[in-house]
């Protein structure tokens, strides 16, 4: 049989069979796809962390704080995405504020933000987003991960509701926990991750999480133990009665009255400021990092009311929940690397 391939033979397979080419083309170009698209890892809205530089804020050395955010492992195995963004006073189309579009996907977890009264509007930026939208006051996002944490505990410990659980530090004890309550956690907040088919995390790495939690958790409720023995001018974070600026300027302010009245004074972001000004160095020892290299109010090259927020995901989905809690170690990192706060409360 003579199968040489020959000019006039090849010009005649490409006359008719061109569409079947065609054809074997796209059906390999699409099962490519598919199989890239199944085998990828899909990334769910709560194992991402995104932090904003606020637009009266300007973050002076992002991606070297963002580094200190990697060098102190700050984060869990199930933090796939970091990013952080620059707030401008843009509009998105429709007119609609950046962050506000931020936060309705939902995409952002804390802001670096500014205390610091407009004279014209009598109104500040931290009160705007705290009266805005669902911010974490700190006393809350503590009880909340040790709620998270009791959930954990070996059945010998749960003698009371998690509330009543949440009053005491019997959680933050990793071996009080369960580990067969954090593997069983592990597979279903798992569940159909292409990761746990293909065998590169286990339950080992949710134990690593929660052990991680609860020291951080039990960092982060030390420091605010400490502060609650300085008086209030030296307090490291910021106390707001939540819709007071509602309720005082803005022309609609009866709308506010009901939910200010029933609010109360807590305390909310982490005083950037103060940790520089209290406790940036303590004798010799003064804090790793110097935090007017890092953030400014953008009016003035000043460190004068700077905050961080924690945005407050409770109520969502898609694994946000369970992961909403790896702000207390953003704000952990923040405490150890610019300030000597650390020696303090230890």
């Amino acid at each position: 049989m003579d199968s040489k391939i020959t000019k006039s033979r090849l010009s005649n397979f490409l006359s008719y069979e061109w569409i079947l080419m065609i054809v074997v083309a796209v059906l390999a170009i699409f099962g490519w796809e598919l199989i890239y698209t199944t085998a990828a890892v899909r990334i769910s809205d709560g194992q991402k962390f995104v932090y904003y530089y606020d637009k009266g804020v300007s973050g002076l050395n992002p991606k070297t704080f963002d580094e200190i955010l990697d060098d102190n492992d700050t984060f869990s195995y199930d933090i796939l995405y970091k990013a952080y963004e620059q707030m401008s006073d843009e509009t998105a189309s429709g007119g609609y504020d950046v962050l506000t579009l931020r936060l309705s996907l939902p995409e952002g977890d804390a802001i670096f933000c500014d205390t610091n009264q407009d004279e014209e509007t009598k109104t500040s930026r931290a009160n705007t987003l705290i009266d805005t939208y669902s911010v974490y006051d700190v006393e809350s996002l503590l009880k909340n991960a040790k709620k998270y944490l009791s959930a954990l505990l070996k059945d010998e410990f749960v003698t009371d509701s998690a509330d009543q659980l949440a009053e005491t530090d019997v959680m933050l004890d990793y071996a009080n926990l369960d580990e067969n309550k954090i593997s069983d956690l592990f597979y279903t907040r798992l569940k159909g991750d292409n990761r746990l088919r293909e065998g590169s995390v286990s339950p080992e790495n949710e134990k690593a999480r929660i052990k991680k939690l609860c020291e951080e958790t039990a960092f982060f409720q030390k420091v605010l133990t400490f502060d609650e023995t300085v008086p209030s001018e030296e307090s490291i974070f910021y106390s707001y009665r939540k819709y007071e600026q509602a309720y005082t300027v803005y022309e609609n302010k009866e709308d506010y009255k009901e939910a200010y009245e029933n609010s109360v004074v807590k305390k909310y972001g982490l005083k950037i400021d103060a940790l520089k000004n209290l406790y940036g160095k303590d004798g010799e020892t003064e804090a790793k990092n110097n935090a007017e290299n890092f953030f400014s109010i953008k009016s003035e090259r000043s460190l004068n009311g700077v905050i961080a927020l924690v945005f407050n995901f409770s109520n969502g989905n898609d694994g946000i929940y369970d992961l909403q809690f790896e702000s207390i170690s953003f704000l952990n990192t923040i405490i150890r690397s610019f300030s000597v706060l650390e020696s303090k409360v230890l």
